[in-house]
């Protein structure tokens, strides 16, 4: 029987970290869920198709941005920017990537404010999942297909 942390049973991450064995449960098996087009099987071999949005909030990243989203559009969801005010040239950025939705705060709303836009966002228009980046390349988008 699986250990029960805190907040349910200890995930992966967390049993590795405190140095113990953990049952995993294997997302992406034949029986579940084939990447890249995040399909599954439902009851009765019905098949579904998960509507996943990923989400890349923005302050300053004009650096990074560029790259961080060509690698999210790789994986063929949609990919919505929150950008919070930016005032280095982000937003100009943004207007020339074709395939990206865009959410802009006029003035610096933080953090917080960016995810709960965008969490208003896709409950809003029907996606079944969100994974967020970071804008300046800490997340790697070429784990995406992990959290689907």
């Amino acid at each position: 029987m699986p250990r029960r942390g805190r907040f349910g049973p200890t995930t992966k991450a967390s049993a590795f970290a405190a140095g113990r064995s953990q049952r995993v449960i294997r997302i992406g098996s034949k029986r579940g869920m084939s990447l890249p087009s995040q399909r599954c099987s439902a009851r009765g071999g019905a098949e579904v198709v998960m509507k996943a949005l990923i989400v890349i909030p923005v302050y300053n990243e004009a650096v990074f941005i560029t790259r961080v989203l060509n690698e999210a559009l790789f994986h063929g969801h949609d990919v919505l920017v929150v950008d919070d005010g930016s005032t280095d040239g982000s937003e100009r950025i943004l207007e020339g990537i074709a395939d990206v939705r865009v959410l802009r705060h006029p003035v610096n709303l933080g953090y917080g404010q960016s995810l709960i836009d965008a969490f208003d966002y896709a409950v809003t228009n029907g996606y079944d999942a969100v994974v967020t980046l970071d804008a300046d390349g800490q997340h790697e988008p070429a784990y995406i297909p992990m959290f689907l």
